[in-house]
């Protein structure tokens, strides 16, 4: 008899055990949905105290003929998770990312970021596009801070070459043209020319009508990338940033693109996140970056000649 009773007692208290696991992970996630897509920090004292960012929309400054000036003002930048960090203590804060940055690029500029792995280089970029907002300091297009310009319109004069192409299964027109609905078959065709990637579209099966599978499984690397390029292209940007762009290429497809990556580069300030030094070496400036602060800035030449991280990093890749 005690057995028989032991058994559903045990059975009830495993699901007790089990749904209070579930209550608080569900309050996780509520949170979470509560919301918008877009969050900042509610004010300076407590920047980790994060908000839906719903009055966006209506009130912000419209970009507009931007001639693409981009400064960085004492900016520093903490990520942090809203769940478990305290807003009210600031010994919850976690370290910097970025620690104090500034410098400007000019239009038409092309500045790039070199540094050891999880320095900081692709966060700053990330603030620019205000995929997160800045903890201290501001950034600024054409003397505007972006943190009073429409988010929509922010981005819509930034153009990202990202360095994992995002394609969908659809066809090779279908997917330059992604987001751009307006764009005319003329206009991908221009874009895909300047690409490069005109010559391997038309030796397809159904040229720019052809598949391409999920995740384009059926087009290389160097494929892949030179569409990337393309919708780059086809959205015309004023600013343009190639984050890692060719890492996953090989010498050869690597070779293959550079072309497009000037034509995509020309008139644009651009900014290149890059472990192979090869692409960089005829940037405009170049910012040495570790532990989320500026070591050296210079040209490839001026860089050298100062012997310090980014020779270190140009004799590594050569050896």
């Amino acid at each position: 008899m005690v057995s028989w009773m032991f058994k559903p007692i045990k059975t009830i208290g495993s699901v007790n055990s089990a749904l209070q696991q579930c209550l608080v992970s569900a309050e996780r996630i509520f949170y979470l949905l509560d919301f918008g897509p877009e969050m900042r920090a509610e004010n300076d004292e407590h920047p980790y105290n994060l908000r839906p960012k719903s009055e966006d929309a209506a009130d912000g400054i419209q970009l507009q003929n931007i001639h693409g000036t981009v400064t960085f003002r004492n900016v520093s930048f903490s990520y942090s998770d809203p769940l478990t960090t305290d807003p009210g203590n600031p010994h919850n804060k976690s370290k910097p990312v970025i620690n104090n940055v500034t410098f400007e690029a000019k239009p038409g500029e092309v500045v790039a970021l070199v540094g050891p792995s999880g320095s900081g280089k692709t966060t700053l970029l990330n603030l620019l596009l205000r995929f997160y907002e800045v903890n201290v300091g501001k950034i600024l297009i054409d003397g505007l801070s972006i943190s009073e310009v429409n988010l929509a319109s922010l981005r819509q004069n930034i153009a990202l070459v990202p360095q994992d192409t995002f394609l969908f299964d659809g066809t090779i027109l279908e997917n330059i043209g992604y987001g751009y609905p307006s764009a005319t078959d003329a206009a991908i065709i221009a874009a895909a020319k300047r690409a490069n990637a005109h010559e391997f579209i038309t030796k397809t099966p159904q040229g720019y009508k052809t598949p391409i599978g999920e995740a384009g499984l059926k087009l290389s690397g160097g494929e892949q990338q030179r569409l990337s390029i393309a919708r780059a292209l086809l959205k015309d940007a004023p600013i343009l940033i190639l984050d890692e762009a060719t890492s996953s290429l090989d010498t050869q497809s690597e070779a293959l693109i550079q072309e497009s990556l000037v034509n995509l580069m020309a008139g644009r300030t651009s900014f290149i996140i890059a472990h192979r030094l090869s692409t960089v070496v005829r940037a405009d400036k170049i910012l040495v970056i570790k532990d989320g602060e500026i070591l050296e800035t210079g040209t490839h030449e001026t860089l050298l000649a100062q012997r310090g991280l980014y020779q270190k990093l140009c004799e590594m890749q050569l050896s």
